[in-house]
C-alpha cells in the first residue's frame, strides 16, 4: 500500500473488479450485471491498460477481470498479460463456453489465476435453463476439459436457485472429475426485477449450507465453500447467513474493494449499480482521487455496518 491503514478502511483497495464489457453470449436468469449487449462507449483496451498502471501504483493486490463475459473483450489477453507484468494477481470470472484449447493455453501463459467458471447445473436441462442457452452446458464442459488439459487453476462458481438446489452433489462430482480444487456456492442475489421464483427461502439456504458441509466431510480433495448471500463463508449454518458480520465486518464495499464498470463508472460493489452510488468515472478522475475523495465511499465508511448482502438497504432499492 502507498500509505498506512486508516481506521475503518484502507489507504487503497485490496482488490479491484474490472468489468471489461457488458457483452455476454448467455442470458443467465440471475445475472446481477444485467449483461448481454455491450454498452457504448465502453472503455477501450488502451484505457484499461492505463487503469491497470494506476491500480498497480496504488498497491492493489488483485484484479478480477469480469463482465459480461470478459473473454468477449477484444483486448482481454493484452489486459491480462499487462496485469501479470505489473505483478498483479489477475483472476477471471467466465461462463466457460469460450474456453478453447488456444484460449486455455493463453490463460496459462498469462498466469491468470484463478479461472472462475460459472456452473448452473449438472445436466444440460438445468444449466441451459438458468444460463438461457441450451448448448451452454456442453460448451462449458468442453471448456473445462481444455482448462484441465492446460492445468489451469479452475474454481467453480455455483449460484444456487430453487431450480438447481437439488444438484449440489452432482456438481461437486463434476468438479472432482475435472480435478477442480474448489467450488464456491452462493445463494441467488440480484435486482428486484429478478424472478422471485428463483430465490431461496431462509430454510432452503440453510439446507444448502448443511448439504455443502456434509459433502465437504466426505470429499476432502475439493474445497467446498458456501457463502449464502454474503461475501464470506462460515461453516455453521446459522452464522453463514450473516457471514459478513463475522468476517468482513464492516461491509467491504468501498473499504477494501471497488468495481469499475465497462463504461468507467466506479461503484463500491458489483451489486449496486444505480446512478446514486456512482463514486466517479475513471475517464474524468484518477482512482486515487475517487478512492480518497468520493463522498459515496466516505458515506459507506461512515455508516455501513457488516450485514449479509441480502439485508442491504441499497440493494433493495437499486
Amino acid at each position: 500500500m502507498t500509505t498506512g491503514c486508516v481506521p475503518g478502511w484502507l489507504s487503497a483497495p485490496i482488490e479491484v473488479t474490472c468489468e471489461l464489457t457488458a457483452a455476454c453470449n448467455l442470458a443467465c436468469k440471475y445475472c446481477y450485471a444485467e449483461a448481454g449487449i455491450a454498452q457504448e462507449p465502453e472503455l477501450t483496451t488502451a484505457e484499461w491498460l492505463a487503469l491497470l498502471e494506476q491500480v498497480a501504483s496504488l498497491g492493489v493486490f488483485t484484479v478480477f477481470l469480469g463482465g459480461g463475459e470478459p473473454l468477449l473483450h477484444p483486448g482481454f489477453f493484452e489486459i491480462a498479460s499487462r496485469a501479470q507484468k505489473l505483478r498483479l494477481t489477475a483472476a477471471v470470472s467466465t461462463n466457460g463456453t469460450l474456453i478453447t484449447d488456444e484460449v486455455a493455453r493463453q490463460l496459462a501463459e498469462a498466469r491468470v489465476a484463478p479461472v472462475q467458471v460459472s456452473l448452473d447445473g449438472a445436466n444440460p436441462e438445468v444449466h441451459g435453463f438458468l444460463s438461457g442457452r441450451e448448448s451452454a452446458f456442453r460448451q462449458c464442459i468442453r471448456g473445462l476439459e481444455f482448462a484441465a488439459r492446460h492445468n489451469l487453476p479452475v474454481q467453480l462458481a455455483v449460484t444456487l436457485t430453487t431450480v438447481n438446489l437439488n444438484q449440489i452433489e452432482p456438481m461437486v462430482n463434476l468438479a472432482r472429475h475435472f480435478g477442480i480444487s474448489s467450488v464456491f456456492f452462493s445463494a441467488v442475489l440480484g435486482p428486484p426485477a429478478q424472478d422471485p421464483m428463483l430465490m431461496l427461502s431462509r430454510e432452503q439456504e440453510q439446507m444448502a449450507c448443511l448439504t455443502v458441509e456434509a459433502l465437504q466431510t466426505r470429499n476432502q480433495e475439493v474445497l467446498l465453500v458456501f457463502t449464502g448471500t454474503s461475501y464470506s463463508s462460515l461453516s455453521d449454518p446459522e452464522q453463514s447467513l450473516n457471514a459478513v458480520d463475522q468476517v468482513f465486518s464492516p461491509c467491504p464495499a468501498g473499504r477494501v474493494r471497488l468495481v469499475v464498470s465497462p463504461s468507467g463508472n466506479v461503484f463500491p460493489c458489483e451489486f449496486l449499480r444505480s446512478p446514486s452510488v456512482v463514486a466517479g468515472n475513471v475517464r474524468a478522475m484518477s482512482l486515487r482521487e475517487i478512492w480518497d475523495g468520493s463522498e459515496i465511499f466516505r458515506s459507506f465508511r461512515r455508516t455501513f455496518s457488516g450485514r449479509s448482502c441480502a439485508n442491504c438497504s441499497l440493494l433493495a432499492t437499486r
